[in-house]
């Protein structure tokens, strides 16, 4: 048990925080560009002339975020209301945190280890991006983590109560994670070593291992086959998708672009001491295994099979090395755990400074992803002294996921469709922002010719910071749009035919 001595407060406290951060301000940011990738029919090349089966095949991910992002549109009749389609998957976000605690606990059987290792997870800031916006990444985690725990109780806790229902569970979870998206694989590390050591194991009857195989075969062939047999072969017909894949796989860099992300998401202290919990959990995890026969190998295996699937096999990961700080996050709490042996003093000692850090890392989370008086990146910030940098086009950053950004599109569509249908006009529209932002909120094309307006965005996601177009000519300012501090976030200029 470590130094933990009342679990449920420690749990409930920490379940509050990551809540904290998934929900307070939740409506603020416009979408991303990421987001409408959870409707149905969202424009561009998918259109309402195709089937809704046919969109689905056509997707470079499983369908389970469609499924889901339906929930909220059928309830509110459109997807133009930015919480109520966030909402679900935060709460999947937040059910995430708790189950991953519940793998970790069940594994180890050391609450200490579940709690740290859960607590670096949920105020890991890319984990926090991800539970603020509608995104796959959400679902992915709660099914693999859900999927991980009950293998856990199946294949190495022989006289669980519940073993009979979770004999289905189990498979049913991970099925629902592929169907979220292909990153399910990585779960799949420590459920096969699981897998394997059962079936070696003799305290189990071969009955039993020929029935827990033969339920998973049987369960994830009816979950997982009806969709990806028809979605193998419209992908080996359908050769933006594979472009798509041949751009990911691959020999990949030496992690230069992925510690510039984290970076990007933890500014501070975080990486460091992912650095030395990793290394010195390694350490314990080997000491654990040798004396104590203890399960534990499973997590360094674990990390050390994504660096090298990462290393060796994605050319281009995006923002899919979160999945290392899985493991990472575990062994941090394994290292904790294992110092806390050497002398009471100690224990106490170290209790004080994790809580320091674990405080520290909320409240950056909280400062660059909730709060947002200085939208970050795109605006220089502060947590506590610590500044963070200016973010530029030269750090070759794809991706901004989940920070606090808020420019009233639809204020703007808003007031562009009544100049249109005032002044009996067809004016379109250009912006310096990204275009697969805009195009969403958007009903005037997107053009420079026969009459339009320049949508001037301050700070863009895009970073391209000139938002008051010296290179068009004969323009005048139409309308300007203020946040809540009356500061101008967007200028409207209006350029005649």
């Amino acid at each position: 048990m470590g130094f933990v001595k009342n679990e449920h407060f420690w749990i409930i406290l920490l379940l509050v925080a990551t809540a904290s951060l998934r929900f307070i301000n939740l409506s603020y940011s416009d979408y991303i560009s990421d987001e409408p990738g959870t409707f149905l029919y969202r424009g561009g090349k998918k259109t309402p002339a195709i089937s809704t089966w046919e969109f689905f095949m056509n997707e470079r991910k499983g369908p389970l975020q469609i499924i889901v992002g339906f929930i909220p549109y059928s309830i509110v009749g459109n997807y133009k209301n930015e919480l109520a389609q966030r909402i679900p998957f935060s709460l999947f976000s937040l059910a995430a945190v708790f189950v991953f605690y519940q793998a970790v606990k069940e594994l180890t059987k050391d609450v200490t280890t579940a709690l740290i290792s859960a607590a670096l997870l949920s105020f890991n800031g890319l984990i926090t991006a991800y539970g603020r916006i509608a995104q796959y990444q959400n679902l992915n985690l709660f099914f693999s983590f859900a999927a991980l725990y009950l293998y856990v109780r199946i294949l190495l806790r022989r006289d669980s109560p519940s073993q009979g229902l979770s004999l289905f569970l189990a498979p049913v979870a991970l099925s629902l994670s592929l169907l979220a998206h292909w990153d399910a694989v990585y779960i799949l590390i420590p459920v096969s070593l699981i897998f394997v050591n059962f079936l070696l194991s003799r305290k189990f009857a071969w009955q039993f291992k020929a029935k827990v195989v033969a339920i998973n075969v049987l369960v994830i062939s009816l979950i997982v086959a009806p969709f990806m047999v028809p979605y193998l072969k419209t992908y080996l017909g359908n050769p933006d998708n594979q472009a798509y894949a041949m751009g990911i796989v691959g020999s990949g860099h030496l992690f230069e672009i992925d510690i510039k992300q984290f970076f990007l998401y933890n500014p501070f202290l975080t990486y460091w001491i992912y650095v030395a919990g990793a290394v010195f959990g390694l350490v314990v995890s080997f000491w654990k295994t040798v004396k104590e026969k203890s399960m534990v190998w499973i997590f360094p295996a674990w990390f050390l099979v994504i660096l090298i699937i990462s290393r060796f096999l994605i050319s281009y990961a995006g923002l899919h090395f979160y999945n290392v700080f899985i493991p990472v996050t575990i062994l941090c709490g394994i290292a904790v755990s294992g110092i806390t042996g050497v002398s009471k003093r100690m224990k106490y000692i170290l209790l004080l400074a994790v809580l320091g850090l674990l405080s520290f890392f909320y409240y950056q989370s909280y400062i660059l992803f909730v709060d947002h008086f200085r939208e970050y990146p795109m605006e220089v910030d502060k947590v506590l002294w610590l500044e963070t940098k200016d973010v530029e086009h030269s750090d070759n950053l794809r991706h901004r996921t989940g920070f606090p950004h808020k420019r009233y599109w639809q204020e703007i569509n808003d007031w562009i469709n009544k100049q249109n249908r005032v002044r009996h006009e067809s004016f379109g529209y250009t912006t310096n922002e990204f275009d697969s932002l805009s195009r969403f909120y958007m009903d005037s094309d997107r053009r420079t010719d026969n009459g339009f307006y320049a949508v001037g965005i301050k700070n863009p996601l895009s970073l391209s910071r000139d938002y008051k177009f010296p290179q068009i000519k004969n323009k005048h300012t139409a309308y300007q749009i203020k946040n809540d501090y009356g500061e101008t976030v967007a200028r409207i200029y209006r350029i005649e035919p």
